[in-house]
């Protein structure tokens, strides 16, 4: 019986493989887990009734490592070199250059807006106190100096205008009775002065007589001046109210109050803000237009802070607006801010640009492109350079015959030289001429890979 014991756990442990061999090719899920799926032991017997328990099956499956998956690497990629021959090389026209530092014409561009001139600009309004009878002038209209740009209605004006006339009138009373003393006077120092003569009267009495003239006269005269001086004081309180210049001795010459205050332009412009409606009180303390002179503007821009440096005042510039592609406006830095704004971390300018046909609108986006002048910088030439897709390459000579593809960063350039931001050094030779039959055989060699 000893014996036959081998034999029975050689079948168990083929019939122990056969089943995990068709677990594995039938992908189905573990052996434990369909024995606990269907809740019963199961005995896997082989032909010679030997049985296997679950738990010696479930041991046997942990005691088994699958193997483990390859973990993938990164393969790296050469840079792609071309090679050729004196014969090739000048069948291409082959030619280098050496990467040096040199002068390049650079130019900063900004993104602003339009605004208005300030020094074109005029603020129109009245000091007087008021309710607006009638507007003229809407937004965007353009006025011309003297045009009346709205009406108002002033009580402070009007009393102002009310005393005058109650004054006036008194002072004209007064100097009226005056003048009645003094015609008396006049005559009774004539009468005087005839008796005198006549050795009538006494020289007292023309001396008397002599007198009260003299002080009539005075009277009538001091009267006189102090109706002036209320037309002139008058006058000034209007003046101060907004009034014409004459419209106290206006007032008195109809002997009625005007209490209308004409608004008018005091130069030509567009009238780019308004802050009265009709039947709206106006205090006196806000303007009540503004009008601008279009043909010179304003355009505040934001230097990114990388091109601070190079940005200074006096400098010359173009603007363009998408709504105008056509159009170049000439502009001139006139400041320069002294501080970097922390959140979009520009600086801000300010430029005049000319617009002599009113093209340029207050509130337009609008590019700037500041010309800075040259910069020395490590440059190129420009026919080095190969546009492929969206990166710029060069070919840098690494043998005596064979060259490099290599991406670059360009800035600035010129009509000969371009600005290499990174990718190159000082002293490397690049190709200059012959580079896109380098490119092509380049892509040739990186499809065969």
């Amino acid at each position: 019986m000893s014996g036959s014991h081998p034999a029975p756990a050689r079948s168990a442990s083929v019939a122990l493989t056969v089943l995990l061999l068709s677990f594995s090719l039938t992908g189905c899920s573990s052996p434990t887990e369909r024995m606990a799926a269907s809740g019963t032991a199961w005995l896997l017997q082989t032909r010679k009734g030997i049985a296997i328990s679950p738990d010696e099956l479930t041991a046997t499956l942990s005691s088994r490592k699958r193997p483990e998956s390859p973990t993938p690497h990164a393969v790296a990629v050469a840079p792609v070199r071309v090679t050729l021959d004196e014969a090739q090389k000048q069948e291409i026209g082959l030619a280098v250059a050496e990467v040096r530092r040199g002068l390049v014409y650079k130019t900063v561009d900004s993104p602003g807006r339009v605004g208005p001139d300030a020094e074109q600009s005029r603020a129109v309004s009245t000091p007087s106190a008021g309710r607006a009878v009638e507007v003229r002038s809407r937004l965007g209209d353009n006025v011309q100096a003297g045009q009346v740009m709205a009406i108002m209605k002033s009580d402070p004006i009007g009393q102002v205008q009310s005393d005058l006339l109650q004054n006036t009138l008194q002072a004209r009373a007064d100097i009226k009775q005056q003048e009645v003393q003094l015609k008396l006077s006049r005559i009774t120092y004539e009468r005087e002065s005839t008796l005198f003569k006549e050795q009538v009267s006494a020289k007292a009495d023309l001396q008397a007589a002599e007198n009260q003239l003299e002080k009539d006269e005075a009277n009538l005269a001091s009267l006189k001046a102090k109706m002036e001086a209320i037309i002139r004081v008058a006058q000034e309180r209007l003046t101060l109210l907004g009034a014409p210049p004459d419209s106290a001795r206006k007032v008195i010459a109809q002997g009625k109050i005007d209490p209308w205050v004409i608004v008018r332009a005091p130069e030509a412009g567009l009238v780019i803000d308004r802050q009265i409606n009709p039947g709206e009180l106006n205090d006196g303390s806000k303007p009540l237009f503004s009008i601008t002179d279009l043909s010179e503007v304003w355009l505040f821009g934001d230097i990114f802070e990388r091109d601070v440096e190079l940005v200074k005042k006096g400098q010359e510039a173009v603007v363009t607006v998408d709504s105008l592609p056509d159009h170049q406006f000439p502009a001139k830095i006139i400041w320069v801010g002294d501080s970097v704004n922390p959140t979009t971390r520009t600086l801000p300018v300010r430029a005049d640009v000319s617009n002599p046909d009113l093209l340029l609108k207050p509130g337009m986006f609008a590019r700037m492109r500041v010309s800075v002048g040259a910069v020395s910088v490590l440059t190129v030439p420009a026919s080095a350079v190969i546009q492929k897709g969206d990166k710029s390459l060069v070919f840098v000579r690494v043998a005596k015959d064979t060259y490099e593809e290599r991406e670059v960063f360009t800035g600035a350039s010129d009509a000969a030289n371009i600005e290499i931001v990174s990718g190159l050094k000082p002293g490397e030779q690049v190709v200059s001429q012959g580079g896109t039959a380098l490119l092509g055989a380049a892509m040739k060699s990186s499809e065969g890979r």
